[in-house]
């Protein structure tokens, strides 16, 4: 049975899974619940998607480029976003599948097909020990593809999120915790009426770890089958265990 030390010691797509799932969606370490500290936004362009019928949503592109202590590995990220819920798939640039995900807002089901591995609960199970504390981690992922920051009200320990830039058809913010080195910056920028993430950064202070997540395509509004929601996990698939 493995653990999930085990599990993280082992081969690229778990290194994309602790890099992308734990740092990609929050990147910095919170304690103690708060609120946000917010800087005051300037005249509002809409921020909310439209609510998408049944069967409908939208599908992007990322390019992710990971770079840890001077090593630098790519992985391309297929996304579908609808309602409550993300779908993500992980390949690398030869097309040899990563990573399958399902993202809802109370917890993930991942799956690695190369080593017939899969984790399904919540993120925060994967977190104990250390001060992250009791953060809708899933929730606020969903979240990033369907709303600007400033419009997500959850509850934080000692972090604030400030607006870098705000122009006609582009933002630019920051998600810092300020008892952690960690940052997370999310790009926005105006398409088809809406204000969609283009890209998101994270980076330590001293540099030893930087994520670059940056969309390359997307479509809107798309029919969406329902298969892509769905993960078929082997039953010779071994669990990881926190």
């Amino acid at each position: 049975m493995p653990s999930f030390t085990d599990f993280k010691m082992r081969g690229f797509g778990n290194f994309l899974f602790l890099s992308f799932i734990l740092y990609l969606i929050l990147g910095c370490t919170f304690a103690d619940r708060g609120k946000w500290k917010r800087q005051k936004m300037a005249a509002e362009q809409k921020t909310e998607r439209p609510v998408l019928a049944e069967g409908r949503g939208d599908a992007y592109l990322f390019d992710l480029k990971i770079y840890n202590k001077g090593r630098k590995n790519s992985v391309r990220l297929d996304i579908y976003s609808k309602k409550d819920s993300l779908a993500i798939y992980a390949r690398g640039y030869l097309g040899k599948g990563v990573l399958k995900g399902l993202v809802n807002r109370d917890s993930i089901l991942t799956f690695f097909p190369t080593e017939n591995q899969f984790y399904s609960g919540g993120i925060d199970n994967l977190l104990s020990g250390n001060c992250f504390g009791d953060i809708p981690f899933e929730r606020m992922l969903v979240d990033f593809f369907a709303i600007t920051p400033e419009r997500i009200d959850y509850s934080f320990g000692d972090a604030y999120l400030s607006v870098l830039e705000e122009r006609p058809g582009f933002r630019k913010y920051r998600l810092v915790a300020e008892n952690c080195s960690e940052f997370i910056e999310l790009d926005y920028d105006w398409k088809k009426g809406t204000f969609l993430l283009e890209r998101l950064r994270y980076s330590r202070e001293d540099g030893r770890l930087r994520l670059d997540a940056k969309r390359r395509k997307f479509r809107l509004n798309i029919n969406l089958p329902s298969e892509k929601f769905q993960i078929s996990i082997p039953s010779t698939a071994s669990r990881i265990y926190p």
